[in-house]
Formats: structure tokens, sequence, C-alpha cells
């Protein structure tokens, strides 16, 4: 795959063969006036520490216990609800995920074409605690409830990486980005270790509280969302004018994440 991967990826908009010439400048310029719109940069430490670094930081922790949580107990979960073997538990299993591809690849997308990228995190994030709780409480009553449930709280789950990601390089000049991605997803390891260990600790498939936990992580994570600080809107203004970007003015910049 990383042959695959190196010979159908290009680095930046003026190598790409498929756009022409003109789309190639154009893009170019749009993304050169979306940084002038950004914070200056002030260094490796300097950006690790700064606001939007610490804040994305704790929230992807926090998300990503949910994730593991999930990735590391959902075969148990499902083989509790159905007192199945472990082939059919697998297979239950492999459905989620494959239904939380959709989710990614339909947020993503819709991300892109309405230019938004917050409403297509929070939203996912909250749906996701939410069917948590509700999927333990129906668990006992009904097996196809509880598993359509934890479906959907996979794909809350998944749907909004795409977006988040696409943000950190909108609020972070690129000389900041590299190294507070890299630290959003040192927090997001660690939340990791965090979820898959705190679940087993507190009962594993086998008691409520670990569904409480995994639901009130998400929850924080969605809310943490609306402390993220964006660009000024004056500069932001300037990024969209399409006399210095050389494309259609018809709606907001791509991708910022305060228009949503």
């Amino acid at each position: 795959w990383a042959f695959v991967f190196r010979a159908l990826v290009e680095d930046r908009p003026r190598d790409a063969a498929w756009l022409s010439a003109e789309e190639r400048e154009a893009v170019e310029t749009r993304l050169a006036d979306e940084q002038r719109s950004l914070p200056p940069a002030r260094g490796l430490r300097k950006a690790m520490t700064s606001w939007n670094a610490v804040v994305l930081s704790a929230q992807y922790l926090l998300w990503s216990v949910g994730v593991y949580g999930l990735v590391f107990w959902l075969p148990s979960i499902i083989r509790r609800l159905t007192d199945s073997g472990i082939g059919t538990s697998g297979a239950l299993t492999a459905v989620v995920y494959a239904v939380a591809v959709v989710f990614m690849l339909v947020a993503s997308t819709l991300s892109d074409r309405l230019h938004l990228r917050r409403v297509f995190v929070w939203p996912f994030l909250l749906l996701a605690g939410g069917c948590f709780i509700a999927s333990y409480a129906t668990g006992g009553g009904s097996f196809v409830v509880a598993y359509v449930l934890l479906i959907v709280a996979a794909g809350g789950m998944y749907a909004p990486y795409g977006p988040y990601f696409a943000t950190i390089p909108e609020l972070f000049l690129a000389s900041d980005a590299a190294p507070a991605t890299g630290m959003i997803n040192a927090f997001g390891g660690l939340g990791g270790f965090v979820g898959t260990y705190v679940v087993g600790l507190l009962g594993g498939a086998n008691s409520s509280a670990p569904f409480v936990f995994l639901a009130a992580c998400l929850f924080l994570a969605a809310v943490l969302m609306f402390v993220v600080r964006h660009p000024s809107r004056g500069a932001e203004a300037t990024a969209t004018d399409p006399s210095s970007t050389g494309l259609p003015s018809s709606g907001p910049a791509p991708g910022r994440l305060g228009r949503a």
C-alpha cells in the first residue's frame, strides 16, 4: 500500500497532474492567503503549548478513550449480548466497522462540499456517547436494538476523523501544524491506553460503568470543540476575496472551522 500511496498522492496542489494549470495556481494562491490569516509562526515549543494545541490534545485524548475502549472490548460486548461463539462475534464485529467506513466517507465528503468542519465533529461524538448509554440500557431486552445502537456509536466515533484532522492546518501555520499534529496524535495514543485499561478496570463487558465512562469522555470531547480559538474573521475575509484567490466567491472559505 505504501508504494500505491506514493504513486497516487502528491505533496502539494502544484504537483497534481489531475488539475489544470489554472486550478493548481488558484488552489496554491488560496492556501497562501489562508496562511496569512493565521497567527505567526512561534517555533516548536510555543506551537505545542499554544491554546489550540493543548485543547485539541485534551479533546483527542478523550475521543480516543471512547474509540479504543470500543475497539478492544466490542467483541466481548457482542459476545455477551448474543451468547454466541467467537466466529459469530467476529462477523458481527466486522459489520460494525464496515458501517463506520461509510460514516467516514459520507461525513468527509459533506464536510468538504459544505465548507464546514466543526459541525461534522461534535454532533457525531454526542451521538456516539448517547448510543453507548442507550445500547447498554436496552441490551438486556433486545439484542437487535442494542447492536444497532453499537453500530451507530461506532459510526459516530469514526465519522469525524476526516473533518477533524482537516481543521489543524486551518488553525496553524504550515510550520506549526506538524508539531501540533504530532502532539495531538500522541495524546490520542495515550487515550487509547487509558480507554482500554479503564474499561477493563471497571468490569469490561459485564458492567454498566464502562459504558457510562466512555460516553462521558465522548461528551467532554464534543464540548471541547467549542473552546477552540479560530483565526480572526477580518483576516479570513481577506482570504475569501475572489480577486486575491482566483476562485469563485460563492460560499465561505473551504474548511474554516469557525464557519461551523
